[in-house]
């Protein structure tokens, strides 16, 4: 789940314009090391899988 404010702002901007849906995020954790890199299109995929989970079919 996102919690920053640059992939929050990445998410917005990909929802309008398709283009940025493939822009890289770098992951890091509390220390700045780098956990990986994800595309915004990852992110949104993943939030949306959380978000619908309460239906049985998208958790299975």
């Amino acid at each position: 789940m996102p919690r920053t404010t640059p992939a929050i702002a990445a998410m917005l901007t990909a929802g309008k314009d398709a283009r940025r849906m493939y822009d890289d995020l770098v992951v890091t954790d509390e220390m700045n090391r780098c956990l990986g890199i994800v595309h915004v299109s990852d992110l949104i995929r993943k939030v949306a899988s959380i978000r619908n989970c309460g239906r049985k079919e998208a958790c299975a």
